[in-house]
């Protein structure tokens, strides 16, 4: 019998280990050529996890069986390897990890205690012989998990060493070596990718069916309170991939804040958050009056501007028409948008928000409705609006009534 459970402990780690996957790497362009960091979101599960730039995005087609508790926070690399691996490790605080190999036949090999500093630490190991182990990771308050697996046929016995290479996140991030980041992912599955370089944020939506390298292209568009937004390319249009947030005008002059009964009243530009609350500022972008919308001054950041009617157009005819568009371009799943968000599926990362609007000393509808200015007027008190709701996936374009607050995104020049 205990045959038997040596041998399937030995199939089911090197199966996992060469259960088919795809190798995502990333690459930057444009106002740099390097990634800091990635986020990445898989829209259909639900799942998110964020990875350092150099990293290998390990999409493994799911087989039932995670490799660990938490994939994002601890990786192996190279995996398999020749006896020498770097496991790398983050720790939300200060204190020891204690590191154990265990062998197929529920032997501990090894065992250390280590001190890591709060943060991302690597821990280098060489002397480990043929096999296949299991890696423990304890921190007391949590308990990582991975498999390994070695091919080494310079060694007839282990003899391991570790070593503690770098703690802490700042130190990390200037001499991290490359480690690949694990992911359950099925065919189909709409990726979510948000690269960071400094000060620039680039979003790419992937469906993956082929290992290849992501290729961020960096464009600046940092508003004159400092605020750096996401960007995303859509056909040959350039979106900001969140609402505006900006309280002054692109020559720093004050947009004014507005939360009594004057905003009605107000025929220059002004600006507020829904229920005058600042964390929903945060959250969903502020809300503007057309006359802020439309001032010379501009709202947006330097080289972009707030999208005209004809832009907006564009975009949705990409998107396949006013009866799909809604669907495709709101935020998919129900942290945001009210249940059913229908046909949400956020397909070209423009992820449009619920902000709701505020009409008079009124606010309505945030979680069921996000409406957006064009800068192109209408006729008298009146400019062109497209509204995305909640239980449907057409978006409606109107004219809007010029003192009611509704969201803006802006398009790049």
């Amino acid at each position: 019998m205990k045959r038997y459970i040596i041998i399937a402990f030995y199939i089911i780690p090197s199966f996992l280990i060469f259960a088919q996957s795809y190798q995502i790497s990333f690459s930057g362009s444009g106002a740099n050529n390097y990634v800091d960091s990635v986020k990445v979101e898989n829209l259909t599960k639900g799942t998110s996890l964020n990875m350092w730039g150099n990293d290998i995005l390990s999409l493994n087609l799911s087989s039932g069986i995670r490799e660990s508790k938490i994939l994002s926070e601890m990786s192996v690399y190279p995996n398999p390897s020749s006896g020498s691996f770097a496991v790398t490790i983050y720790s939300p605080e200060i204190g020891y990890i204690f590191i154990s190999l265990i062998d197929m036949a529920g032997k501990i090999i090894f065992c250390k205690e280590v001190f890591a500093m709060e943060g991302f630490s690597s821990i280098n190991f060489k002397g480990l012989t043929t096999g296949c182990y299991l890696l423990k990771a304890d921190m007391g308050v949590r308990t990582y998990y991975t498999r390994i697996l070695t091919f080494n046929s310079e060694l007839s016995r282990n003899s391991i060493e570790m070593e503690l290479e770098k703690t802490g996140v700042n130190e990390y991030m200037t001499s991290k070596i490359q480690s690949a980041v694990n992911m359950d992912y099925s065919l189909g599955d709409r990726l979510k990718l948000t690269g960071k370089s400094a000060n620039f944020l680039t979003v790419k939506m992937l469906v993956a069916d082929k290992s290849q390298t992501i290729n961020f292209v960096f464009v600046a568009c940092t508003d004159v309170d400092g605020i750096n937004y996401p960007v995303v390319k859509i056909g040959t249009q350039t979106w900001m991939a969140e609402n505006l947030r900006s309280i002054h005008y692109a020559n720093n002059d004050e947009i004014p804040n507005v939360v009594d009964d004057a905003w009605g009243t107000l025929t220059t530009g002004a600006y507020c958050d829904y229920d005058d609350s600042a964390m929903n500022g945060e959250i969903y972008g502020h809300l503007y009056n057309y006359y802020a919308v439309a001032d010379a001054r501009n709202i947006c950041p330097a080289g972009w501007h707030v999208a005209t009617d004809a832009e907006w157009t564009t975009l949705i005819d990409f998107a396949g028409g006013l009866t799909v568009a809604g669907g495709k371009l709101k935020e998919s799943g129900f942290t945001h948008w009210q249940s059913p968000n229908m046909d949400a599926t956020d397909e070209f990362g423009f992820s449009a928000l619920p902000a709701g609007f505020r009409y008079n000393d009124s606010y309505q509808y945030i979680g069921q409705n996000g409406i957006y200015w064009t800068v192109t007027s209408g006729s008298g008190d009146y400019s062109w609006v497209r509204n995305f709701g909640y239980n449907r996936a057409n978006l409606q374009r109107y004219e809007g009534f010029n003192p009611v607050g509704w969201s803006v995104r802006c398009i790049k020049n």
